[in-house]
């Protein structure tokens, strides 16, 4: 999608020394990340009662928590995932933050993550995107 109807917005050069960068958090974001937040949501919320397994739900928080550290490290001197520039791994990643804020299961204690969250959300194209 980027390739066809972005006109090289939302990703780095493919020459550009960002380019690596940016396809780790792009696949981290819509693999790697989204899998705990899965087992969370379906041992927590989507699952009928008698068919949730507590432990699996526990570890996906752990996981995901392990997985916020990592993000509030990376993101302790810059703006976005790749810079100071927004790119598609923060809209991916976002997309992460946003729903675990939203059904209220996000964790606490990383702080540059919730300040990244805040200039995510902020976008204008987001809060059309949630009105919407």
């Amino acid at each position: 999608i980027l390739h066809r109807y972005a006109d090289g917005r939302f990703e780095p050069n493919r020459e550009a020394p960002e380019y690596g960068k940016f396809l780790q958090w792009l696949h981290f974001g819509e693999s790697t990340m989204l899998e705990p937040v899965i087992k969370m949501f379906e041992h927590e919320i989507f699952l009928p009662e008698d068919q949730r397994i507590p432990s699996v739900a526990r570890q996906g928080k752990k996981t995901y928590s392990q997985y916020l550290g990592i993000l509030n490290r990376e993101l302790a001197d810059k703006d976005y995932l790749c810079g100071d520039e927004f790119s598609a791994a923060d809209i991916i990643v976002g997309y992460t933050l946003f729903v675990m804020k939203f059904f209220e299961l996000a964790p606490e204690g990383f702080p540059e993550v919730d300040a990244y969250y805040e200039r995510l959300s902020s976008r204008p194209a987001f809060q059309k995107a949630i009105a919407a």
